[in-house]
């Protein structure tokens, strides 16, 4: 819809956009830990007696420090 607006030569005076966070690139490595209950929830198999267990992100998360602000 934007290309087409841009082509068309027509201005756009409000746009949101659903997926802006979603395909965005990390520029480091960022390791978290999953919030409370959200391991037994997905049954991982870390969620059997490992708490000190991380995981690395693959794509920017909506808050994160580094994500774009609009």
């Amino acid at each position: 819809m934007l290309a087409k607006c841009s082509a068309e030569g027509m201005e756009i005076e409000q746009c949101d956009v659903d997926t802006a966070f979603r395909y965005g690139k990390l520029k480091e490595e960022i390791y978290m830990e999953l919030p409370e209950g959200l391991r037994e929830l997905l049954e991982l198999a870390e969620a059997q007696g490992e708490d000190d267990v991380v995981y690395m992100l693959l794509q920017i998360l909506s808050g994160h420090c580094g994500a774009p602000v609009v």
